[in-house]
């Protein structure tokens, strides 16, 4: 039987006071999460990989933080996602079932070919953030067997930003990510489980 994934003590409330509605546990998860790695805004994309119908959920520091300008993308309501992995390829990444990515410097990124500079600037406007992959079952450890990659799906993205620079995420706040990462995809695939059919949006599955 694996190890409990444990976190520090204010995301630990977070799950125990809200284990019934994993919706409510998401949304007060984002500001504590943000607060541990010094984040300014992040958006939690829970999704049906099957139907890819997703909800998209979102807190920022202040006012003067920006939010994402994706075209075609609804806050706080389900939709049918465009195919942004034709442009994004963090996206692409994320889809086949590919690790977290960890985007200290756009630029420099965008140079070996991480991610695509024109979509980040015209959409995103951060400067540094984390592209983190929710999967069930999760990616195992380095090195270790994985026991889980016929079952596992991509269950939604975990994005907190940063503005006014680079970023170094340091190996600390990666491992905080992958814990928080596997605790909350169980809780993001049970929400994109009661998304509503393409059907419900005109359109077919």
């Amino acid at each position: 039987m694996p190890k409990p994934v444990l976190l520090p003590p204010d995301l630990e409330a977070v799950f125990t006071d809200n284990k019934h509605d994993p919706e409510t546990l998401i949304t007060a998860f984002m500001p504590i999460f943000c607060k541990h790695v010094q984040a300014d805004r992040i958006f939690v994309q829970p999704r049906n990989p099957q139907t890819r119908v997703c909800k998209v959920l979102r807190w920022r520091r202040d006012e003067s933080i920006p939010w994402p300008a994706i075209p075609k993308q609804v806050i706080d309501e389900w939709f049918v996602e465009d195919n942004w992995e034709v442009e994004d390829p963090l996206w692409r990444a994320a889809l086949h079932l590919k690790p977290s990515i960890y985007i200290e410097d756009l630029e420099k990124s965008a140079k070996e070919g991480v991610l695509n500079l024109d979509f980040e600037s015209r959409y995103m406007f951060h400067t540094a953030f984390i592209h983190g992959h929710a999967h069930s079952p999760p990616l195992p450890p380095t090195g270790e067997p994985d026991e889980g990659g016929n079952e596992r799906q991509f269950y939604g993205s975990v994005q907190p930003a940063v503005f006014g620079g680079p970023r170094v995420w340091s190996e600390e706040v990666r491992e905080l990510v992958g814990r928080c990462l596997v605790r909350i995809a169980p809780l993001m695939k049970e929400v994109g489980e009661k998304a509503p059919p393409r059907e419900h949006f005109g359109e077919r599955s």
